[in-house]
């Protein structure tokens, strides 16, 4: 980076995996920058289940909104079927069991009660700003995840 004086060495470095993979080692790493040293590849060994290395700067950070935004939508998608579990008269937390054990299942549906998704809003507006448009299903989505929570009987990811 031109903005670095010339003896540090700058990488980008997002991280998925929340604190579930940071307690475990096994966060994503988007990675740009420097070719790694042995002690770099150490500490990414040490923290990372996968790493994504990109030649260019902003690419990690792009990689991260393009997996949290269909995150989202997979949230959303979870969210408005146990909505419409629960109008048809199925219990929902059925539902929630067959899709974590079946078709359906998605990270997100086995989190759906704890998910951050404060964060994930963010990261969909910050690729918001990148395009021109997303595709439709993201609208109303907090809502959307609260109801859900609601039928399920844990409000807030409470049991």
């Amino acid at each position: 980076m031109a903005s670095a004086p010339n003896n540090w060495r700058v990488f980008e470095a997002p991280v998925s995996g929340g604190p579930q993979g940071a307690r475990h080692g096994t966060m994503t790493v988007f990675l740009a920058g420097p070719a790694t040293l042995p002690s770099d590849d150490d500490v990414l060994e040490a923290i990372a289940g996968s790493v994504f290395r990109m030649e260019t700067y902003g690419r990690p950070a792009l990689l991260k909104l393009l997996n949290n935004t269909l995150a989202t939508y997979n949230l959303a998608s979870t969210a408005r079927m146990l909505a419409l579990a629960d109008q048809l008269g199925m219990p929902a937390g059925t539902l929630l069991d067959v899709i974590g054990v079946s078709t359906g299942q998605s990270w997100m549906g086995d989190n759906i009660v704890d998910v951050q998704y404060d964060l994930l809003l963010e990261d969909v507006a910050l690729l918001r700003g990148e395009v021109d448009s997303l595709p439709a299903g993201l609208d109303d989505i907090e809502a959307s995840i609260l109801r859900a929570r609601t039928i399920l009987g844990r409000l807030d990811g409470r049991s």
